[in-house]
């Protein structure tokens, strides 16, 4: 198995692999600086035509009117409000990824021809999401749908920095870690699956955050059926509990990873295009 401490990278894939080399190909799979699209600067200057990722003319601060899906997926996330479309980022050390400044911007998942969608996850499924929030002050969500289907930073009461909550079908899911905080200073990948016993995990992996290349395990482990719906990227249901801060990889399937999978898409997460 190749660890991460390898370097191997092949355009978009890592010794050979991308999230396309999983026995189930993702529905959803989002990169840092790739398939971004701006029609309006900062300041509100049309672009016509766009801008985006692939011409390399993008600013800083542009406004992200869509994040195109990868590979062979079809939905893109988009927003079609000026002052909701998160925000370009230059900076070194954020370069590409996606800025949610003011926990008031979202996107909407669509398919290609612009239709608002959702997809529906029954059984089995892996989640992805590598970021850096930079507000942990209240709950922060990383993927949504309604305020009764999400991903986010924080459960309930205090635990803001500690914990992720996961809601499948009403029910709440806290992975919660008793001996360690996320911050605000470093990039996380945050790993939540589902198997085909409807056992829910938690993995997380950063630079404080590696107990091994596959992973920390996050808090406890918890059996939960039920449907897992996504339609916007930044909130829990569009609007309620926004992130803030940055999103540079988006990558889901209906799979659950094991843990040689893990460590690649980890390595995978962390690579810069």
């Amino acid at each position: 198995m190749l660890g991460l401490g390898t370097g191997i990278t092949y355009g978009n894939a890592i010794g050979g692999w991308s999230p396309e080399s999983v026995a189930r190909p993702p529905t959803l799979w989002f990169r840092r600086n790739s398939g971004i699209i701006s029609s309006e600067s900062g300041d509100g200057t049309s672009y016509s035509p766009v801008r985006s990722s692939e011409i390399g003319n993008l600013s800083d601060e542009d406004k992200i009117e869509q994040w195109t899906g990868q590979g062979g997926t079809a939905l893109n996330f988009r927003q079609e409000t000026p002052a909701d479309m998160p925000r370009f980022e230059t900076d070194t050390a954020d370069l590409g990824a996606l800025a949610f400044p003011q926990a008031a911007k979202f996107m909407d998942l669509q398919e290609a021809g612009g239709s608002t969608t959702t997809v529906n996850f029954t059984g089995q499924f892996t989640m992805l999401v590598h970021c850096r929030p930079t507000d942990l002050s209240a709950a922060r969500a990383l993927l949504g749908d309604t305020d009764t289907e999400f991903l986010r930073f924080g459960g309930g009461g205090a635990e803001l920095e500690n914990t992720i909550r996961m809601k499948i079908d009403n029910n709440a899911v806290n992975f919660t870690n008793g001996s360690a905080n996320f911050t605000t200073s470093e990039y996380v990948s945050i790993m939540v699956t589902r198997d085909e016993n409807n056992l829910c995990k938690l993995f997380v992996y950063s630079n404080t955050h590696s107990s091994t290349a596959s992973g920390l395990e996050w808090g406890g482990e918890t059996t939960q059926a039920g449907t897992v719906s996504i339609s916007n990227l930044g909130s829990q249901a569009d609007d309620s509990n926004n992130f803030q801060g940055f999103i540079a990889t988006v990558v889901v399937w209906a799979a659950a990873l094991e843990a040689e999978d893990r460590t690649f898409a980890f390595e995978y997460a962390r690579q810069r295009p």
